[in-house]
């Protein structure tokens, strides 16, 4: 694909993203899925997971990350509940999960058979397992509690959530074809079929997704650790009644993520001064295009930020999700490993080559 030389202002300079910039041969780049989408991806990127220390004593906000630790924040699973899915495990660590999901199940027992001994007709006293397909760990109902967890092969899985009061055997339902249908994925590959990718796995569907989804996975290429790419696909909400309709705009959000949620620096700078954004076609959708330069915590090192929004339409459900994607240069990250990070203008056109690669997934 021929990319087209694009003047980028910064202050009052202009700089063309240079021809002579280390090129990637295409030819090696790589496929993989997020949600309903399709990237690529230069070399064998690693794939981002969640932390296996989280599942057994998980903090507020469940992370992941990639294997040697460098937390993945931003990487969300959440398909009608909260799922998390970890890098193939060792044997000791996959029989510590399992353990503490069997603890689960018996905690939950013992809660539902004392609310039995007052009641047996109570919903409080409502209990149920349901047989897993294969491989082992558990699956069961506590009253509104829909709870999962097993391994896959050694990788740990885990899925739950509050069903509503008035809905709990559809979401029952919903749990059995769950743990049923679920199934491993090589990462860097693309199924076949319709359905949601996340790390390791795949999420047949047929016809509409009904619930609703949140899938974002993060990336580190093998060839630029300094470099992580994020993709989210996220079914569109509709905005509450006490929402100001002027902070779910794609350009808000551009905003707030770079001003707000990401602060990993001392300071920022917009490379797009006079525009502010740039208004691009992304997986397509009409996207928000921004460019930044940081200065780090240590105040002395300069990185670089890339990132894209989409806004969505909840009555277009699927053919309109709300879409993010970074790329974000930490230079530390090579230089730790002995490696020179990427320079400036190879970064933003390596980004924009990732971006212009995002599109929905075809199935027959």
């Amino acid at each position: 694909m021929r990319i087209r030389t694009i003047a980028v202002i910064c202050g009052i300079s202009i700089f063309p993203f240079s021809g002579n910039a280390a090129a990637v041969d295409k030819n090696e780049w790589t496929r993989d899925c997020v949600g309903y989408l399709e990237i690529r991806l230069p070399d064998k990127a690693e794939v981002a997971a969640t932390a296996y220390d989280q599942l057994l004593h998980p903090t507020r906000t469940v992370y992941s990350e990639f294997e040697d630790g460098q937390v993945a924040p931003y990487s969300t699973y959440h398909y009608v509940g909260a799922m998390q899915v970890t890098r193939a495990l060792s044997e000791e660590e996959i029989q510590r999960f399992l353990s503490e999901a069997k603890r689960t199940r018996a905690q939950y027992q013992a809660d539902a058979e004392s609310y039995q001994k007052i009641d047996a007709n109570m919903p409080e006293a409502a209990y149920q397992e349901f047989n897993l397909p294969k491989d082992d760990g558990v699956a069961i109902r506590r009253f509104k509690y829909l709870y999962a967890a097993r391994s896959m092969n050694r990788h740990a899985f885990k899925w739950g959530m509050n069903a509503p009061d008035d809905r709990v055997p559809e979401f029952v339902q919903f749990m059995n074809k769950l743990i049923n249908t679920i199934a491993l994925r090589e990462d860097l590959t693309v199924p076949s079929g319709s359905g949601l990718c996340m790390p390791h796995l795949f999420i047949p569907i047929d016809g509409p997704d009904r619930y609703g989804h949140t899938i974002a996975t993060t990336y580190r290429l093998k060839s630029h650790p300094d470099v992580t790419v994020m993709l989210e696909d996220a079914s569109a909400k509709r905005p509450l009644e006490s929402q100001d309709p002027a902070k779910l705009t794609a350009v808000y959000k551009s905003n707030f993520f770079w001003t707000q949620d990401y602060r990993s620096y001392d300071s920022i700078k917009n490379l797009l001064t006079l525009r502010r954004h740039n208004t691009i076609d992304f997986a397509g959708q009409k996207g928000v295009e921004s460019m930044v330069s940081m200065i780090r915590k240590d105040k002395v090192t300069e990185d670089y930020g890339y990132l894209v929004v989409t806004q969505g339409d909840p009555d277009a459900r699927n053919d309109k999700p709300e879409l993010m994607f970074y790329v974000i240069r930490d230079a530390k990250n090579a230089e730790k490993r002995g490696m020179k990070p990427i320079g400036k203008d190879e970064f933003f056109k390596l980004a924009r080559e990732i971006a212009a690669s995002v599109k929905r997934r075809t199935v027959p």
